[in-house]
């Protein structure tokens, strides 16, 4: 319990696929670091994955762990088992199965991190957010916070436009402003840009 282990893309060059796999345990928490932001996955077993996307709209997807973390480093990132006791693993990989289709995806309210939270402990919780919202908070006051969530939590692309705008007005954080573009954008127009 409480296991956060980092792996480097030459650590998998370097080992044999079955070692990584035993590093891994169904119902571990999957951190994939993007740079501004980080994506989360419920691992399921034999390099699978399931997390929640958008790709012009919510969805919750079952994908081999090196398809989405193309190349990126990730870790296993249980972070709130010494909150929270994590639930069975059967129980989370069989949920995290059912739930595998079309979804709702807040970028504030409900992202990949709250998803894959919910999976492990029945609570949907996104470190980004709260650490996010403390630092928005310091930085431009409780009121714009509570402007930019709120126009946030509409969802969808045409409120992303919106904080955008306001990202200049209230001086909100780049981070999320790059996460919601990132997420717009969804993870397959930023794979292919890398692999150009």
């Amino acid at each position: 319990m409480g296991s956060s282990q980092s792996v480097s893309q030459s650590d998998i060059n370097t080992k044999s696929q079955s070692h990584k796999l035993k590093t891994l345990n169904p119902g571990d928490l999957i951190e994939i670091n993007r740079g501004t932001f980080n994506h989360w996955a419920v691992y399921i077993g034999n390099d699978e994955v399931v997390h929640l996307v958008w790709n012009s709209k919510g969805e919750v997807r079952r994908d081999k762990l090196s398809d989405v973390r193309n190349g990126d480093n990730y870790r296993v990132n249980n972070f709130l088992d010494k909150k929270y006791k994590p639930r069975n693993p059967d129980v989370i990989v069989k949920e995290a199965k059912s739930r595998i289709g079309p979804s709702k995806y807040y970028v504030v309210t409900y992202n990949c991190e709250h998803f894959a939270t919910e999976m492990r402990y029945g609570k949907p919780e996104s470190r980004q957010v709260n650490e996010w919202a403390v630092t928005a908070t310091r930085t431009t006051g409780p009121a714009a916070v509570a402007i930019a969530v709120g126009v946030v939590a509409i969802g969808g692309g045409a409120a992303i436009g919106v904080v955008a705008a306001a990202a200049s007005v209230v001086s909100f954080p780049a981070g999320l402003v790059a996460i919601a573009r990132l997420t717009v954008a969804g993870l397959s127009r930023k794979r292919n840009k890398k692999k150009d």
